[in-house]
């Protein structure tokens, strides 16, 4: 607020945390102690950290992108209890949709999922809670980066498994319970590197523009999950195991790491 002129505006904001925590300000006027600092601006944000701002726009990418895509994919598993998709029901519908004029030939199949189908949708979904948990013990421990690594390892790891389709029905839900907490855990250390990693003065902007970029990868996953899905199950899955390995690699490329360091004013 200070650097863009807002020097009431600040006081304000400062009044009011002193007096929901029951503290009072010390006396002075609110100054700028570097003449150096800049109002943020896009320009500024990749020419100081033109590496960061590159490595970290593919990251959000990919990071909603292999997000998103398991939650689309989750239901047509547990669905079919596997990637065993029966492909005979497909060109069946096909086939008697052809023949009604007044329903696309494109029209995906819509199967009537189980109360037990809803049970293990919920709880596969649930993982999100543990995956914070597991996230806000670890954040303290371990590097960004190495945490942005093994997260996307293990997503990597679980569709992949899941691709095999080679284990029991019980055992998939396990594999989609594990991707679904790492990739929702690593979505927190995702956001909290972006804040840490700018400075002050390009903080918010810089989380706003990755956040937003990423949605890049959200709109593109529908194709996979959806629509490769319902012709090659085992490729569809196994896209999102490779993206996100060779993710986890990039991660590794990162400048630098952001755990115990000072926040950067300019």
């Amino acid at each position: 607020m200070l650097i863009c002129g807002e020097n009431e505006q600040a006081e304000a904001a400062l009044l009011k945390m002193a007096a929901i925590n029951g503290k009072c300000l010390p006396s002075g006027k609110l100054t700028i102690l570097s003449a150096e600092l800049q109002k943020g601006s896009l320009f500024n944000m990749i020419k100081t950290n033109k590496r960061v701002f590159v490595l970290l726009n593919f990251i959000w990418i990919i990071l909603t992108f292999v997000y998103y895509g398991i939650a689309l994919l989750t239901p047509e598993v547990i669905l079919h209890g596997g990637l065993s998709f029966n492909t005979t029901s497909f060109e069946r519908h096909d086939q008697n949709t052809a023949n009604n004029s007044t329903v696309s030939s494109g029209y995906l199949v819509c199967m009537p999922l189980l109360t037990s189908d809803y049970v293990h949708l919920v709880w596969t979904t649930a993982a999100e809670l543990p995956g914070i948990g597991i996230c806000w013990f670890l954040v303290e421990k371990f590097s960004r980066r190495m945490l942005l690594f093994t997260f996307f390892m293990v997503y990597a790891l679980s569709v992949l498994l899941l691709a095999t389709d080679s284990f029991p029905t019980a055992f998939v839900y396990v594999l989609l319970f594990i991707a679904r907490g790492a990739i929702n855990a690593n979505f927190a250390v995702c956001i909290l590197y972006t804040l840490e990693v700018y400075p002050t003065t390009n903080r918010a902007l810089a989380f706003g523009f990755h956040a937003g970029f990423g949605r890049f990868g959200a709109m593109i996953t529908p194709f996979i999950a959806q629509v490769l899905m319902k012709v090659e199950p085992k490729l569809a899955v196994g896209i999102y195991a490779v993206v996100s390995g060779l993710t986890a690699l990039i991660t590794l490329a990162l400048p630098r790491d952001t755990k115990d360091q000072e926040l950067e004013d300019n």
